[in-house]
């Protein structure tokens, strides 16, 4: 988990500058979890609005993992940890709120019978505010905006390269 945040001004940044207002965090276990975002993150939201240093953006990559480790398949373990994410995802919303700072979660996904399928499960999709569906091929990536309820379903391809990141083309299937 990485938790970022970055002055409002549009000053100049040096990539030193930048890597000193990144916090990362090694989180390898549910309990772990849980833990830092009921515990730890609330006082380090309090303790840098104080200072005056607002964390700007909060970054899970890779929540699956850390439950598939933990939790096996049987019906019992899936149910205590839906109950799990649901109270994290809940936590998580009011901290969003309160302190106006995001949420991004990754979650990877695996493919069943040509369908894809959240790690996590359907249920876990029942707790996001929006969904973003990243893919690539050889040459593009593509970003598709799949449940927002304030925006259209939209995607966009865009490359990667020495120079950051280059968007082709936006498409929307509809307008508001």
């Amino acid at each position: 988990m990485a938790v970022a945040w970055l002055r409002n001004t549009h000053e100049a940044w040096n990539a030193d500058e930048l890597l000193q207002r990144i916090l990362i965090r090694e989180i390898n276990e549910a309990s772990e979890l849980t833990m830092t975002i009921e515990s730890v993150l609330p006082k380090l939201f309090m303790r840098c609005e104080a200072r005056k240093t607002p964390i700007k953006l909060v970054v899970i990559d890779s929540i699956a993992a850390v439950f598939r480790a933990d939790f096996s398949n049987n019906k019992m373990e899936m149910l205590s940890r839906s109950k799990i994410l649901y109270s994290l995802s809940s936590v998580m919303k009011a901290l969003c709120h309160k302190f106006k700072c995001p949420f991004v979660i990754t979650n990877q996904v695996s493919t069943w019978n040509g369908c894809t399928i959240p790690a996590l499960g359907f249920m876990w999709t029942t707790c996001l505010n929006t969904r973003i569906f990243l893919t690539r091929n050889e040459d593009t990536r593509t970003l598709k905006v799949h449940f927002c309820p304030h925006l259209p379903d939209c995607s966009v391809d865009y490359i990667v390269t020495e120079l950051g990141v280059c968007s082709c083309k936006l498409m929307c299937s509809s307008m508001f």
